[in-house]
């Protein structure tokens, strides 16, 4: 168990600034290190107020480090951002192309029971062919939509290593 002295001195210590050696208050805008669990204003550095708005932006998705702890953290807090972003778009994109892949399977679905019930022969035959064109073109989409997805996660996987 720690003394009350020793433990209000731990607490006036850790929430001194690095900097400025000035407290960092609840009306301070400040980071507290990840590693060194120190803070720091956001003012002492003026870089640091970028990094700040990031980080409120996406405080449970990235960690910030000091740049007494990693000179590099600003360099690497942007690239972690501009990745997220590109992931979400990615994911996205293969959202909207699962729900595309639905449509043209629910399309195959109804052609299958319209040639099971025999409604589609005869004089239909070039409404069937049509349709079975339009779907043969939106899997050509959808293949080109995965494969332009695949090169982009190939190329991020690539900048990771």
């Amino acid at each position: 168990m720690v003394c009350r002295n020793c433990e209000e001195e731990e607490r006036r210590r850790r929430f001194t600034c690095k900097h400025s050696y000035e407290k960092v208050t609840e009306k301070d805008i400040g980071l507290e290190c990840d590693k060194c669990l120190e803070w720091h204003h956001t003012q002492c550095k003026e870089e640091e107020v970028e990094t700040y708005q990031i980080l409120q932006r996406n405080n449970k998705n990235i960690f910030w480090i000091c740049s007494v702890c990693n000179p590099q953290v600003r360099k690497n807090l942007k690239e972690d951002e501009c990745n997220q972003e590109e992931f979400m778009k990615i994911r996205k994109e293969l959202h909207d192309s699962t729900e595309a892949n639905k449509v043209v399977m629910k399309k195959m679905n109804e052609m299958k029971e319209k040639l099971k019930d025999g409604k589609n022969r005869g004089n239909g035959q070039g409404d069937f062919e049509a349709e079975l064109a339009n779907m043969k073109k939106m899997m050509e989409k959808q293949k080109e939509k995965l494969d332009e997805i695949e090169k982009r996660m190939d190329e991020r996987d690539e900048e990771l290593v």
